[in-house]
């Protein structure tokens, strides 16, 4: 018989249908949203089933209190900007009361439901950025912008933003890291230059990043998805709840390449996005994320040019001598490492998820270092 989830047989109940085919899952709150594809007729809609217990301003789906509730996309009530702001006529309206021309229809460029949505429009004066988030987040969001831009790091102007949560913002200076021409020492020295940066800036909220506090949440969905990789991210729970604490400091939260934006000769980073976790924290969060989305990155782009993958093994050597021989480091690390296996696994691919498994075994044999 197959294995029904929670989530499938509240959907199945809510809708009356069979018809439905998961593909994606992550915590929220205190429970879990899981992305279905629902088929009805000859249409495909993308359902989710929440199961996080937070609370919304208003309903946009079905809801059972004190189960869950579903929705579907863009109908996300955690997120009552994006339903609008998804549509190329709002975004054009938006960006006519800030004086912007030859808007575009915006595209969707990353969803995550019930925490944010991103997405591009092209104008006549370049690339923006439509960022929807919780309303209750909107207005520490903007603060850590100029926060930062107050210490001297360079982040996108906010244009605009609203407390329904939305923002419009900048495009960021400079050429993506993921584009431009560094070496593994240049880059790692550019990284550590912007993490004292962030580390000087003042704040008083918390990061709303916090890798080890995932690891039972990655080992039980791994345990759900093969039991021989269950075993094992559950065999390095024990030694990764050892994993001591650094100093505390303003920390990004989530900093890795994706997030940077480099000069011409690759040197100094010149744009910092995604600041939405900006605040206090463990000094180790942001060296760990960088590392962990190094070493993602080589396992993506081992079947990739030689010389790629040799860089990324390069800049994963690297920024370990910087940074890995601290313990504090490497278990966050290793934490956020079953993120990443979790992630391809849920996608179906099981060697890369085999070979992130084992550099998380690796990093989590450094914590007692």
């Amino acid at each position: 018989m197959t294995h029904v989830s929670a989530e499938a047989a509240l959907l199945r109940d809510a809708l009356e249908t069979d018809s439905e085919e998961e593909f994606s899952r992550e915590p929220l709150g205190n429970g879990t949203v899981a992305g279905f594809r629902v088929t009805e007729g000859d249409r495909t809609l993308a359902v989710y089933v929440d199961t996080s217990g937070i609370a919304v301003e208003a309903e946009t789906g079905l809801a059972q209190e004190g189960v869950g509730r579903i929705w579907t996309h863009p109908a996300d009530p955690h997120l009552p900007a994006l339903a609008a702001a998804a549509f190329g006529s709002a975004a054009q309206t938006l960006l006519a009361r800030l004086d912007i021309a030859g808007v575009e229809a915006p595209e969707m460029v990353a969803y995550r439901p019930g925490r944010r949505a991103v997405l591009k429009v092209q104008t006549a004066e370049g690339m923006l950025w439509i960022k929807i988030v919780r309303p209750r987040h909107v207005e520490r969001i903007v603060a850590a912008h100029r926060a930062l831009r107050d210490s001297g790091v360079a982040v996108p102007k906010v244009r605009a933003w609203s407390p329904t949560g939305l923002l419009v913002i900048d495009q960021a200076e400079g050429t993506p890291a993921t584009h431009a021409d560094w070496t593994p020492a240049g880059l790692v020295d550019a990284v550590e230059r912007v993490r004292v940066a962030i580390g000087a800036t003042p704040t008083d909220q918390r990061t709303r990043s916090a890798a080890l506090t995932r690891v039972d949440w990655y080992a039980d969905r791994l345990a759900s998805l093969d039991a021989v990789f269950g075993e094992r991210a559950s065999a390095l729970r024990a030694v990764l709840a050892t994993t001591p604490a650094s100093r505390e400091t303003t920390v990004h939260g989530d900093l890795h390449f994706g997030q940077l934006f480099m000069n011409a000769d690759a040197s100094e980073i010149t744009g910092l996005i995604d600041v939405d976790t900006l605040g206090r924290g463990d000094a180790a969060e942001d060296p760990a994320a960088f590392v962990s989305h190094a070493v993602a990155s080589w396992a993506l782009a081992v079947d990739s040019a030689p010389s790629a993958v040799r860089r990324l093994a390069d800049l994963v050597a690297t920024a370990g001598e910087r940074w890995g021989r601290d313990p504090a480091v490497a278990g966050r690390t290793a934490a956020q490492l079953l993120g990443h296996t979790t992630i391809a696994l849920e996608s179906g691919h099981r060697e890369r998820a085999e070979r992130l498994l084992v550099e998380a075994e690796a990093w989590t044999s450094r914590v007692g270092i």
